[in-house]
């Protein structure tokens, strides 16, 4: 369980490094918002590693095994295009920073498809549920130290300073994967190309009574996590551009992304070791989980700098209805949040 922890730190850590972190460096180097903002399309192969999950299924390129051989061979590339990354000037090759963060998303989403097919076939189905909580854990304190550590660091040792530290903590991983074991399910492995790349996508078109179904599928993974990426894409810009340093904006995303995300140590799943579902603890695990993800250099964080940015706005009213002190009618009331 301690290795899927660690593989989740791998896999969280490069994911802002080419986002929320290089937005900073652009707006710091003031490259304009239309770039900046074009530049949020470099996430893409986060949403279409599953075109290249069959080839990396098929093949064992070092002999260490296919789960191992292409973690090693993800975790390096990402290491060597962090550091070509943190050597690039924004302000006078825009283009090589937009190649070396395309190749470092790359390689990031091609770790998190071995990463996955690892826990899956390394742990026993009745220990899943505690497999993928200590996973994101791990996943979690990686984005963590890549956001809010990532522009604390920002302010000492500069932008380019941060992306070369982080290449050597990415590449330190691969001694983590050098000695993992292989997993015993990832020997069988398909026969040829076809069974590998062709094979699922046309069970998947089997498996349904239409092919505008599987379509429909194929978008929904294409495009579901599209829009939060970009939306919120242009915050850190914002945040930079009314006063705050990137001291401020990883201290409160550090704050309101921990706090949180520590209350799901109270349970390591919300299913049993024999796989049975806790009913009364999976709402309350989820709604935790969702207020980490939003937490971690994510919405929570930023409404906290945008309580700090317009601290005269009281915000929505919060109802709350009256207590045997207030009025007999039991009707809501509100209070601003200012007067809080």
């Amino acid at each position: 369980m301690l290795l899927a922890g660690v593989m989740g730190f791998s896999s969280g850590l490069p994911i802002l490094l080419s986002l929320s972190v290089l937005q900073a460096w652009l707006t710091v180097e003031g490259v304009d918002l239309a770039t900046i903002g074009f530049l949020g399309l470099v996430a893409l192969p986060y949403n279409l590693k599953f075109a290249w999950a069959p080839v990396i299924d098929r093949f064992d390129p070092l002999g260490l095994g296919r789960r191992k051989s292409w973690l090693a061979i993800a975790q390096v590339c990402v290491a060597i295009s962090l550091f070509i990354l943190g050597t690039r000037d924004p302000s006078q090759t825009m283009w090589a920073v937009a190649i070396a963060a395309v190749l470092v998303t790359f390689f990031s989403a091609t770790q998190d498809i071995v990463i996955d097919a690892y826990r899956r076939e390394s742990v026993a189905d009745d220990e899943q549920g505690l497999s993928a909580s200590m996973s994101i854990y791990g996943y979690r304190f990686g984005t963590l130290l890549a956001s809010a550590g990532g522009l604390i660091l920002a302010d000492w040792i500069g932008f380019s300073g941060v992306y070369i530290f982080m290449a050597a903590v990415v590449l330190s991983m691969v001694v983590v994967t050098l000695f993992a074991p292989e997993p015993e399910a990832s020997l069988s492995r398909p026969g040829n190309l076809r069974a590998a790349f062709v094979e699922p996508f046309t069970e998947l078109f089997q498996r349904h009574e239409t092919a505008r179904t599987a379509l429909l599928i194929l978008l929904f993974v294409f495009v579901y996590n599209l829009g939060m990426q970009l939306s919120g894409h242009m915050a850190i810009p914002f945040y930079l551009a009314v006063g705050f340093t990137n001291t401020d904006i990883g201290a409160v995303s550090a704050i309101f992304g921990v706090a949180p995300f520590l209350r799901l140590r109270r349970r390591a799943a919300y299913s049993t070791p024999s796989g049975h579902e806790r009913p009364h603890e999976t709402l309350e695990y989820r709604r935790d989980l969702v207020k980490s993800e939003q937490g971690i250099g994510g919405r929570a964080g930023g409404r906290g700098l945008a309580v700090c940015a317009f601290p005269s706005d009281p915000g929505p009213a919060a109802p709350r209805r009256s207590g045997p002190q207030g009025n007999s009618t039991g009707e809501l009331r509100s209070r601003p949040h200012g007067n809080a």
